[in-house]
């Protein structure tokens, strides 16, 4: 569910923001992300069992090159309850991402 960014275009009324961002893409063996305010988490290669993700400081690292996940540790369990409420099975199962299904099932 998403929120119109049409106020933002026409420069009309005040833009209602989202919480966070999130994102899911089934390329490049499976890829999620979240922003929130400063954070984005990104985990990649979940198809190939990849149970690494990266955290960025985008307002220190807008290049996403330090990784600082074990500085913010208190930060997964946030994000990955974004995760958990925000996926959605796909009807298409080309676009599944079968290790994300796996982890809502635990």
């Amino acid at each position: 569910n998403g929120i119109s960014f049409y106020n933002t275009l026409i420069s009309a009324e005040k833009q209602e923001k989202h919480e966070y961002l999130y994102w899911e893409f089934v390329g490049y063996n499976g890829q999620v992300a979240v922003r929130m305010g400063k954070w984005k988490m990104i985990w990649k290669n979940i198809k190939k069992g990849n149970k690494e993700v990266e955290l960025y400081n985008l307002d220190e690292d807008i290049k996403e090159e330090n990784n600082i996940m074990d500085k913010h540790p208190e930060l997964l369990e946030k994000f990955f309850k974004i995760i958990k409420k925000e996926h959605k099975t796909p009807d298409n199962k080309s676009f599944l991402i079968k290790p994300i299904e796996e982890m809502l099932q635990k």
